[in-house]
């Protein structure tokens, strides 16, 4: 592919503006390509600990690989929250959440 033209920008440009599109920051682009990297990490580990593979033994070496990695992940998630200016999210807000939709659910006669 070439290099784009002044007016192939500037019409991509007007076309996201008629839409609506708004693309985010270059800091935040880097933290959402960051997460959907470790997404797929998340899978590769996830695969090898159920398996119970791991290393190819049964065991991690070194380090503790899950708890690590959950380490990094949970960084990534703060700094993209921070980005689109999401408080510190709360860790106990999808039990409350579990627990007002299981209330509600029980009140409703079947």
């Amino acid at each position: 592919m070439g290099m784009m033209t002044e007016y192939q920008i500037y019409q991509i440009e007007a076309f996201r503006k008629k839409c609506g599109i708004e693309v985010p920051n270059p800091e935040t682009q880097r933290l959402l390509r960051q997460l959907q990297e470790q997404c797929f990490e998340v899978i590769k580990i996830a695969e090898l600990e159920i398996s119970g593979i791991r290393d190819g033994d049964g065991a991690w070496h070194g380090s503790d690989v899950v708890r690590g990695f959950l380490s990094h992940l949970k960084y990534t998630s703060t700094q993209l929250a921070r980005a689109y200016g999401i408080e510190e999210p709360d860790p106990d807000l999808a039990l409350k959440q579990r627990t007002e939709i299981e209330r509600n659910t029980a009140e409703i006669p079947w």
